[in-house]
Formats: structure tokens, sequence, C-alpha cells
């Protein structure tokens, strides 16, 4: 599975940075805890790094090859097999370094606090709309916060997972991946550092130099977020596997996770909590064999009309209009 993973499409990656990877398998050893088998999509992971892996963290112990030799590093594209993490990781979470135990303690809490009120929005059949808040003053950061409680709705929470004074920074960025946030600076601005890793991983920073422009900005996403919920989500699936890829069409296979999946059905693609693109269902197939429905717990091949790239791990939200 390791080997063709990294054989699939190539990422433009930059070695000289920390590491971002991708789980493709993972097991609990009894011998030396939890393992996990990555795929480093860019930057370089060390022995030592301090990292997070979805909802669990550690710092990295053993580094080892697909042939089972010990490395100091790995780069990108390189499958390898690592120890140190804190508990088991799932299948297609993202590894991201990060500076110390610190910051991955804050990026787990983060993490933790989108879940929790995304859980509760469930219950309360309540939207959330995270946000990563920065101002160039506390006087600053305290308006947006109050103007921000008054335009929330019955309908749409808006979470700010992460507010702070001072310039928009990578740790900004990563969280901002990691939760599925939309950065907003009032009056700062995003270290060249910063915009490099946003542009990569479609993180979407807004600058502002007035609170009636941000808060207008925000007033408009609560709009489109409400009008975008306007629709019969009936199932929801993972990519496994990219099979074939054109400028607009995909052939993959996926599971489905939830609900089913029909011919006809439309869909949204979703990557690190965000959406990146729309297309519809053209196809399905089971073991070669061409249906009209696949059901939750079901593996398949699925044809989709969709021009965004598809990457393994992505998530299938399929719906009617």
């Amino acid at each position: 599975m390791v080997l063709l993973v990294a054989e699939m499409k190539g990422f433009k990656a930059n070695p000289n940075k920390p590491a971002i990877g991708v789980v493709v398998e993972s097991r609990l050893d009894p011998k030396v805890g939890p393992v996990a088998f990555l795929l480093i999509q860019d930057g370089t992971l060390k022995k030592g790094d301090f990292v997070v892996v979805g909802e669990t963290w550690g710092r990295i112990r053993l580094i080892e090859d697909e042939h089972g030799h010990n490395l100091k590093t790995a780069g990108p594209s390189k499958p390898v097999k690592v120890t140190g993490l804190k508990a088991v990781p799932s299948f297609g979470q993202v590894l991201q370094v990060v500076p110390d135990e610190k910051t991955a303690q804050q990026v787990l809490a983060a993490l933790k606090k989108a879940i929790t009120q995304k859980e509760e929005q469930k219950t309360f059949k309540k939207i959330g709309l995270p946000i990563i808040l920065k101002a160039d003053v506390l006087g600053s950061l305290k308006a947006l916060t109050d103007n921000i409680k008054k335009i929330e709705t019955d309908e749409v929470a808006i979470n700010i997972v992460k507010e702070g004074v001072g310039n928009i920074t990578e740790d900004d960025v990563m969280m901002a991946k990691t939760t599925g946030a939309e950065i907003l600076g009032f009056k700062v601005k995003p270290f060249a550092s910063a915009c490099e890793i946003a542009q990569k991983e479609k993180v979407k920073i807004s600058i502002y130099d007035v609170i009636y422009n941000l808060m207008n900005d925000l007033k408009e996403r609560i709009a489109s977020t409400l009008k975008k919920e306007e629709k019969t989500v009936v199932g929801k699936g993972r990519i496994l596997k990219i099979f074939l890829a054109t400028s607009s069409e995909k052939i993959v296979g996926f599971k489905v996770l939830e609900g089913q999946v029909q011919k006809g059905n439309y869909v949204t693609i979703q990557r690190n909590g965000k959406e990146i693109g729309k297309g519809k269902v053209l196809s399905l197939q089971i073991e070669k064999e061409p249906v009209n429905e696949i059901k939750a717990g079901s593996l398949g091949g699925l044809k989709l009309s969709v021009e965004v790239d598809l990457e393994q791990g992505d998530i299938l939200e399929f719906y009617k209009e």
C-alpha cells in the first residue's frame, strides 16, 4: 500500500521545510507502541521532530524506509515507518511538524474545540464557520470578537478556533489547515513563509484595515454558508486510489462511509475540512460491474465529472439538489 501511494501523482515539494505527510497505514505494535506508515508530501521529517497527526501527537523516535533501514531524515515522496506517537492515527490523517510540545498541545486543543463545537452544532442543527482571528492590538481584537458575537445567527455559529495579536505566522496557517478555518487579519500582515504555506495548502487569508469591511464579509460568508446547506446530503465517501485523471473527468476507487451514492448525484470534494471543488457522479461500479447505487460500508469504483485534481484521502459528500 505504501509503495502504491508513493507512485501516485507527484507533488511539487520543497525538502528544505518541516515535513507534511499523510498516514497510509497504522497499527499498534506490542513492543514499540503506535506505528504509522507515512508518505512525506512536503519538507523533510527528522528523528526528534515534534509532530501532530490527526488527533494525536508525539516525538519521532524511529524512521525506517520500506526495506527496514533506519533513517535520520525522510524527504518528499518518501514512504516511511515511524514510531513515537502517543496513539495510533487513522488512515488519511495529516502529519505536520511543529516546533515543540507546547505548540503540539495548542494545535490539538484548537482541533478538539472545533470537533466539540461541530458535534454541538449537529445536536442543535447549527452550522459552523471556523475562523482564526489576528489583530494589531488587543483593543482591536476585543472589538472584533465583540462584533462577531453580535452577527451570529440561530443557524450559523462562528467558531474562533484561535485569536491573537501580531502578524500571521506559519503556525496560524497550519492550525487553519488542521481545523478547516479561514484566517482573518486586521491591520496585520502574513509573514512570507506563512503566505507560501497558505498558497500550497489552499488556506485562505483575508486582510482588512476597516472593521466594517471585515464584519460585512463575515455576514456574506454566513449567507453563503446557509445557501450551501439548501441541499439534501445523501452520502459520504473517501477516495482510496486514483485510477485515471483528465482535465474534466476522474476515475477513483472509494469507500462509502455514510448513507448511499447514486448515479447522477452531485458531489463536493473536501480536503482537510475545506471544500476544494464540485462535480457530478457519471457512473458507479462494484467489482467491475456497473451499478446504480453503492451503500455505506461498500467499496467501489466511481467516475466523476470534476475539474479539480483529486488526492487519496479526499472526502466526497454526495447530495441531491
